[in-house]
């Protein structure tokens, strides 16, 4: 849209601008083009204000828990202590009952059939005489 009291729109049969009215137009775009750039860096400056606010809020507002994540919470719990028992448990199924009869082979293996039949014979005797111990 052509500004008509504009001197730099001017129909081009009509005279062009003196130097005085050039200048006027200069020194008005200049004028403009601040303005915009004082808009411009007092809305950066209102934003980072906003922003610093946010943040601030942010880190000093404590959230609260609603219902489905305190008991989300409560189950997380519950598998901590579930794996605390199952870790206990695995310590216990360490403990190899036939360990008191392997101890006489290297290795705690024995090497042939005669040496196995022979451990396998004590642990059946060691299992009757505290069955017999129990009734």
């Amino acid at each position: 849209q052509l500004q008509l009291n504009n001197p730099m729109h001017k129909c081009p049969e009509s005279k062009l601008p003196t130097r005085n009215e050039q200048l006027t137009t200069v020194f008005e775009l200049v004028a403009r083009e601040k303005h915009v750039f004082n808009e411009v860096s007092d809305r950066e400056r209102a934003f980072l204000d906003l922003d610093e606010q946010l943040n601030h809020y942010a880190e000093n507002c404590p959230l609260e828990k609603d219902l489905f994540d305190a008991a989300q919470d409560q189950v997380d719990e519950m598998a901590g202590d579930n794996e605390i028992m199952e870790d206990e448990n695995e310590e216990r199924e360490k403990i190899d009952p036939l360990a008191p009869f392997l101890v006489s082979f290297p290795n705690q293996l024995p090497r042939n059939r005669k040496q196995a039949m022979t451990a396998r014979l004590e642990c059946l005797q060691s299992l009757k005489e505290k069955l017999l111990e129990r009734a």
